[in-house]
């Protein structure tokens, strides 16, 4: 019987269509095997019809968008046919995931890691828009935000083996605290620099960093203490000010295992001034605050031993100024106070205080004899001198130290000014454990005075010297990095946008290949604290020329001249105000 066509196909008709039906299937196996279920329509439109042309278009942005907030499997349908797609849809599905990425879709950055984890060769795409070092490694300061952060999303890539998920193109910005490629591949986190601008003059005179990497930075606020805690990419974390009298200046800031802050300074209460000691929690809020006093007492540097001990430091005015030294127990309790006098009508202050593994204490500063020179003095734990120095130089004029550190063999390293004869300069003094000259230099601008604040001693064994050299018409703020042997390695003479006095006051290394630089700039009004990021290796200057000095010592027979009283004072906090700004330095990697 044959099939007529009123009552449908032919046989061969049939045949034909079947055939046809078996190869498109044939055909689209794969995909209806591997597609998503219920794949975005919008997605498939986008990448297949338009090849992600305009990503603007109602397909494309559709598709962005159900990726970005994870809605009908478009995640999915983009990232499979970016790796199963033809070689111009998987260039312009790339394309599309990237988009979303730099919105901030987690899901689409979530692909590139997985696609480097997979494929090494995927990791590290030189000039390519999907370049994996574009979402892992944003600088702070750039204005697109998609690029994602390793603490965000990629950590636990590192955490299990995957150390080179990072591209050298950038060669910055590379935050090797959550990035274990970053010191293999020489990259590094962004340097950065903040000026903290308000009504009133500010400075700092302190910056540590705790065990996370935060950054403190303390100082003071038209006559308070006060602290600024900043993340190392530099975001500001809070800021706080500390009002307790009349008259109150914030010295310093040492951060202990535990996370509390410990504030150092004086404050005038009571008719005078007492040396101060504020225990902060890790969150700013005070523990307690408390006044010691000898008579007029100056306190200019703190530090804390492992069991929180707290060691302040300073000057004690009777008549002539003593060195002050206060040891209290974690509580803020006094175990023992001294004010160190020495002979002859001499002033001395202390500026610096260290405390050696242990227990004993090392305090330096400056002495009027002779035009000032330096005293040193090394205590036992219980306060007793083990001994004393006072260091001349050999032009007998304008020694200064404000600043020290200790190695681990008890190797003191000063830091401070001295005159040449013709000007002053940085200098840097070793002494070993028994106190005596290992060596000492100046560091020498050809024509200007210069000066030397605050000292870092890398764990390494290299050293910086952070203070200013006047420029001919103002201040500007000098850094220079040093070997154990007190050679240069480079200097840097940093001028801020305002052109006006700039003073680097403190400097301290995260052990990560980064310094941190604090002091004040003038606006041209009052002035301002800022704080820079830098990297430990600078393109020097060459400004400062090292030459060795002649030291010669005497003891200074300090003797205990009085203990000390210690006053619970009351402290109201307040938020300083600060809006962020850039100070404008140049120059600085």
């Amino acid at each position: 019987m044959s099939l007529s066509k009123s009552k449908g196909l032919s046989l061969a008709e049939l045949i034909l269509t079947l055939t046809i039906s078996s190869i498109l299937l044939i055909a689209a196996f794969p995909l209806l095997i591997k597609l998503p279920k219920a794949d975005d329509s919008n997605s498939i439109a986008c990448i297949k019809a338009e090849l992600a042309a305009n990503l603007s278009s109602s397909y494309c942005s559709q598709a962005i968008t159900n990726c970005k907030y994870k809605r009908n499997n478009a995640c999915k349908t983009i990232s499979f046919l970016a790796n199963h797609g033809k070689s111009e849809e998987q260039t312009a599905a790339r394309k599309v995931l990237q988009e979303i990425c730099n919105q901030d879709g987690q899901d689409a950055c979530k692909y590139f890691l997985e696609d480097c984890q997979k494929n090494s060769d995927n990791c590290n795409i030189a000039a390519s828009d999907y370049d994996l070092n574009y979402y892992l490694n944003l600088p702070a300061t750039n204005s697109t935000t998609g690029r994602i952060r390793i603490e965000e999303l990629g950590k636990s890539f590192y955490n299990i083996g995957y150390p080179n998920i990072v591209s050298e193109v950038d060669n910055t910005c590379c935050n090797p605290v959550f990035n274990t490629a970053c010191k293999v591949k020489s990259t590094l986190s962004c340097s950065w620099q903040k000026l903290f601008n308000r009504a009133g003059s500010d400075d700092a005179w302190a910056v540590r960093i705790d065990s996370t990497g935060n950054i403190f930075v303390g100082g003071t606020a038209s006559g308070d203490f006060v602290v600024i805690k900043m993340h190392p990419e530099g975001n500001l974390l809070w800021q706080q000010r500390y009002h307790g009298g009349s008259t109150d200046n914030g010295y310093d800031v040492m951060i202990a295992d535990s996370g509390n802050i410990f504030l150092g300074g004086y404050v005038f209460t009571d008719s005078n001034y007492d040396l101060t000691v504020i225990k902060l929690s890790p969150g700013g809020s005070i523990i307690w605050q408390k006044n010691y006093d000898g008579g007029a007492d100056t306190g200019f540097n703190i530090n804390i031993d492992s069991n929180e001990n707290v060691y302040i430091t300073g000057s004690s005015d009777n008549g002539n100024n003593d060195i002050a030294i206060v040891k209290t127990n974690s509580d803020g309790n006094i175990t023992w106070g001294k004010r160190l006098s020495s002979t002859n009508n001499i002033s001395d202050t202390s500026c610096g205080v260290m405390i050696a593994d242990s227990g004993n204490i090392y305090i330096t500063g400056y002495s009027t004899a002779s035009n000032s020179d330096i005293p040193v003095v090394k205590l036992s734990p219980d306060g007793n001198i083990i001994w004393q120095r006072r260091f001349n130089s050999s032009n007998n004029s304008g020694d200064y130290a404000f600043d020290l550190r200790i190695d681990s063999s008890e190797n003191v390293y000063i830091a401070g000014k001295s005159y040449n004869g013709t000007r002053d300069a940085h200098l840097l003094l070793k002494l070993n454990s028994s106190g005596s000259v290992v060596w000492a230099k100046r560091y020498v601008h050809s024509a200007r005075n210069s000066w030397s604040w605050n000292l870092e001693l890398e764990t390494g064994g290299n050293l910086y010297l952070a203070g200013y050299t006047y420029n001919g018409s103002n201040n500007d703020m000098t850094v220079i990095k040093l070997n154990s042997d007190g050679n240069i390695l480079w200097d840097k003479m940093l001028d801020s946008s305002y052109n006006s006095n700039d003073e680097a006051k403190a400097v301290v290394s995260d052990n990560q290949e980064n310094i941190y630089v604090t002091g004040y700039v003038n606006n041209g009004s009052n002035d301002d604290i800022f704080l820079v990021k830098m990297k430990i290796n600078q393109e020097s200057d060459n400004i400062f020329t090292a030459s060795d000095v002649t030291f010669t010592d005497t003891v200074p027979a300090f003797s205990d001249a009085g203990g000390y009283t210690e006053k619970i004072d009351s402290f109201t906090t307040s938020n300083p105000g600060y809006s962020v700004i850039s100070p404008g330095f140049t120059g600085i990697k």
